[in-house]
């Protein structure tokens, strides 16, 4: 039902598109930023606990929007 909703004012005229997720907190990091993940888990509240910060972070990983530093440390690439 979510899913269906978001579509639906998407398709509406003048609506910005909902973000929510993973994507709401993509676009809170900056590109050619590294941060920590305690600065991750930071930025992040409101949107995700630190469990959640780390299934994110392999999600964007995966699909290539977030690199690994070097241990603990991250950073958003622009796509």
């Amino acid at each position: 039902i979510l899913d269906h909703d978001l579509l639906f004012f998407e398709a509406l005229p003048h609506s910005k598109p909902i973000l929510m997720g993973k994507d709401l907190f993509l676009n809170k990091l900056e590109c050619n930023t590294e941060y920590s993940r305690t600065e991750l888990t930071e930025l992040a509240k409101g949107v995700a606990v630190h469990r959640t910060v780390t299934k994110y972070l392999t999600q964007l990983e995966n699909q290539g929007s977030v690199v690994k530093v070097k241990h603990g440390k991250y950073m958003k690439v622009k796509v």
